[in-house]
């Protein structure tokens, strides 16, 4: 199996900061590491959200003068923007709930450092995986699987978007070894540890999905240890 990221491809990122000097200093900082990819900068949150769509990620400033920063966070709907803040203050960032928040950067310390490793953490979640699945092979993003199991013989993934596939060839010790983010919680499952909700004794929810998934005894340690590492 092969992880695909979009290596030949521009990816498009939005640097969101009332001040000039900032979102030159960030668009230069990120492009010295990331060459390939393309960042247009934007003066306000509201010119960004008409436009969110078109990138995949976003460094937000979260103390915009004229806006709340925040309120712009929570406006961002887009499925495939990731969203990384960057503040003054560590308790601004908190109030920006997103779920494609992945977290801040504060201004007062090595910023050139946290802005790469949330550029890498960004680029993760684009990964594709080539599966050979019933209608040929695939590039289905890594982001966009819940879990797999084998039902029957068969080697089933679940989406977010509740769609299930059958993926041809594939067993669950293969699947876990496609990204170290894939947890095994029982002889036939693992689950996309990034989309665990909540954890109850033996059991698991996942976000898009109602039913409770079950944790085996023998993999209860080890599926913890993964959880809160």
């Amino acid at each position: 199996m092969i992880f695909l990221i979009k290596v030949g491809v521009l990816m498009n990122f939005a640097i969101v900061d009332d001040e000039e000097k900032i979102r030159n200093w960030i668009s230069i900082t990120l492009k010295k590491h990331f060459p390939h990819d393309h960042f247009i900068m934007f003066s306000t949150g509201k010119a960004f959200l008409e436009k969110q769509e078109e990138f995949e990620g976003v460094f937000l400033d979260m103390d915009l003068i004229d806006e709340k920063g925040y309120e712009i966070a929570k406006n961002i709907t887009s499925k495939n923007c990731y969203v990384c803040y960057v503040t003054s203050h560590e308790e601004t960032a908190m109030l920006g709930y997103c779920p494609m928040a992945i977290g801040f950067v504060l201004k007062n310390q090595e910023l050139e450092e946290h802005l790469v490793e949330y550029m890498y953490q960004i680029k993760q979640h684009h990964i594709s995986l080539h599966l050979h699945t019933e209608d040929g092979y695939m590039d289905i993003l890594l982001s966009h699987i819940l879990y797999g199991e084998v039902n029957n013989k068969t080697f089933l993934i679940h989406l977010r978007n509740k769609r299930t596939m059958r993926i041809m060839n594939m067993t669950l010790s293969k699947f876990i070894s496609l990204s170290d983010q894939f947890i095994k919680i029982n002889q036939s499952q693992a689950i996309h540890k990034a989309y665990v909700k909540e954890v109850n004794n033996s059991t698991v929810r996942l976000e898009c999905i109602e039913e409770t998934l079950f944790i085996s005894r023998n993999e209860k340690n080890n599926f913890l240890k993964e959880i809160y590492r």
